[in-house]
């Protein structure tokens, strides 16, 4: 089993009873250079990060992202997005979606 298969069975038990994943990805999180899955589902985008005693899981609305980008570096790729005014980005996306993590083009409100 994949790691992102395994930390997105853990998220899981976090979603709202009508919630499902779309995409999702493995990767380091900007917000502290943590390891972790960013996931996109039908009502959200969460970042979720197991930790030796427990989790952290931080959840973005789809109405509060005002941007996404998807870049490719030389060896990684990204995801930056805007939320609220604050840039996030999940950084060295090693597995998952490749449709997620690979750049198509930016979107902007």
């Amino acid at each position: 089993m994949k790691k992102v298969d395994k930390l997105l069975g853990l998220a899981r038990s976090h979603f709202e009873p009508d919630e499902e994943p779309l995409s999702a990805v493995l990767g380091l999180y900007s917000a502290g250079a943590r390891s972790g899955i960013l996931v996109a589902t039908n009502l959200r985008v969460i970042f979720y990060c197991k930790k030796r005693s427990g989790y952290e899981l931080e959840s973005l609305s789809y109405r509060d992202l005002s941007e996404i980008e998807s870049v490719t570096r030389w060896v990684h790729h990204s995801i930056r997005f805007l939320e609220s005014g604050q840039e996030r980005m999940m950084r060295w996306i090693t597995e998952g979606d490749e449709g997620l993590a690979k750049p198509r083009s930016s979107v902007t409100k």
